[in-house]
């Protein structure tokens, strides 16, 4: 078999395998985007792109099985490079940097933007905690446990790091 032969032979057998694990693969790509089906059907894109770039990798007289592990490794590789990106990307805003505000104007913003996003009992939660309450002290003015308070918080923080990516110039 010549090169040109041989490389047209893994060209369809890359071809044969995407018709085979195409829905496997955008399945693995949407758990691992979260959900997010347009990013993972990009993704098996990606994939079959770099299956066609590295093809000769590829052994076609392998198993079916080895050729899965072929193409569902340069799938990890792909969504790990996908991650970096988007890690770049994004300024990620920890639960530190919220419950320590590095001025006042920080302290304050986000109180204000407590107000307008969140119910006011997760509002006054984030307050107090800004205010220096530990989360005992809270839990006692909520009539709570303090592991419940966290959750709380928790999850306000989350609501407003969605606000805030939503609305960039919030911050």
């Amino acid at each position: 078999m010549s090169i040109i032969e041989l490389r047209n032979a893994k060209l369809d057998k890359i071809d044969s395998l995407f018709l085979k694990y195409k829905e496997p693969l955008v399945d693995y790509c949407v758990k691992k985007t979260h959900g997010n089906e347009s990013e993972a059907v990009d993704l098996v894109q990606d994939i079959m792109l770099q299956a066609c770039v590295r093809r000769d990798e590829l052994d076609i007289d392998d198993s079916e099985q080895t050729h899965r592990l072929w193409l569902f490794s340069i799938a990890r590789q792909v969504l790990f490079k996908y991650h970096q990106r988007k890690l770049r990307r994004v300024k990620i805003v920890t639960m530190r940097d919220i419950e320590t505000p590095t001025t006042s104007d920080e302290s304050s913003i986000l109180t204000d933007l407590a107000d307008e996003v969140l119910d006011p009992s997760d509002a006054d939660i984030l307050k107090m905690r800004l205010g220096g309450f530990s989360y005992k002290e809270i839990a006692l003015a909520h009539h709570s446990n303090d592991s419940a308070m966290r959750q709380r918080l928790h999850r306000s923080i989350k609501k407003l790091i969605q606000y805030h990516q939503h609305n960039k110039n919030t911050f």
